[in-house]
């Protein structure tokens, strides 16, 4: 498939995501269990509980679907297919500058997260060492430094 086909392909995924986030963030406002005295004293902490437990999953699947789908440059291509799909998320209700600013001052932690959530998750699978290659790795270090120890590395 073509690159920018691709692009477009994870804008879509995303946007589907982000709606998804916001529809389990209004799910979770309404049923979970917070006591109504938390909501009242503590209520900008009980709102970020809210928006977390909302997005960390929705940007996980995101970001492990988009590192599945780039090949090449998938940091770059995450990073592009997000920023359309948080520019059409924004874009889509607003039909003047105004409506637009609100809305962006308003939701600004779900379409940053989403923003910069995903191509975090596609760098950290992409440009991590194997757990095979760094377990193998210590091993013979270990077993390495223990000969040195006992003078088996010794010419002559």
């Amino acid at each position: 498939m073509k690159p920018a086909l691709l692009v477009l392909v994870g804008a879509a995924f995303g946007y589907v995501a982000i709606c998804a986030a916001a529809a389990l963030f209004w799910l979770l406002a309404v049923r979970l269990p917070f006591p109504v005295a938390w909501r009242r004293s503590h209520a900008d902490l009980v709102g970020l509980c809210y928006l977390g437990l909302a997005l960390v999953p929705c940007v996980g699947i995101v970001g492990y679907a988009l590192s599945t789908l780039f090949r090449r440059r998938a940091v770059l291509s995450a990073l592009v297919s997000m920023t359309i799909a948080v520019y059409v998320a924004i874009s889509y209700p607003s039909e003047d500058l105004h409506h637009l600013r609100h809305t962006v001052w308003t939701t600004w932690p779900l379409f940053a997260c989403f923003l910069v959530g995903p191509p975090l998750v596609v760098s950290f699978r992409r440009y991590r060492p194997s757990r095979h290659e760094d377990m193998s790795k210590r091993r013979y270090d270990r077993w390495d430094s223990w000969l040195k120890k006992i003078g088996y590395f010794k010419k002559g």
